[in-house]
């Protein structure tokens, strides 16, 4: 879990620096580094700055939501569990056993669920890791040419 929360504040910090560096006019170094020519370089590096920004936000907010609903889907999977344990505390377990059966069902059923939303949390942070990268490169050119986008 701490390895989730560790990607999800990097997500979260890659959002925030994405934020500030649109916000400290790193788009008119952007024109130099993606040969854009002309007034509308600026606009169109702000637009591929604030995109990206927008993506790493989208994604952190899906991450979010996974995580309440995988929370929430483990929280139901311990309750049937203890469901089960009660049933065959009770008597006339002959009666039980179908309950016992839906239930055991059931907790396949909400673990299916849960892996199918690590599955989707997993491949929302290698997008985000992804767009990190992209970042993360433009930076590094930005530096080579000798723009320093945090001394605005």
């Amino acid at each position: 879990m701490k390895k989730k929360g560790k990607k999800i504040l990097s997500v979260v910090a890659a959002a925030l620096i994405a934020g500030a560096v649109f916000g400290s006019g790193v788009a008119y170094a952007a024109t130099k580094l993606l040969n854009w020519n002309g007034a509308g370089a600026m606009v169109n590096a702000g637009i591929f700055i604030e995109q990206s920004a927008e993506k790493i936000i989208n994604i952190t907010n899906q991450n979010k939501n996974l995580t309440n609903e995988k929370a929430a889907l483990m929280e139901e999977i311990k309750s049937l569990k203890q469901q089960i344990e009660d049933g065959k505390q009770e008597e006339g377990w002959t009666e039980k056993d179908q309950q016992i059966v839906d239930l055991n069902n059931q907790i396949i059923e909400k673990q299916n669920e849960v892996n199918h939303l690590i599955q989707q949390i997993e491949a929302a942070n290698s997008a985000a890791s992804e767009i990190q990268s992209k970042l993360d490169s433009a930076y590094a050119k930005l530096e080579s040419e000798g723009i320093n986008i945090w001394n605005r």
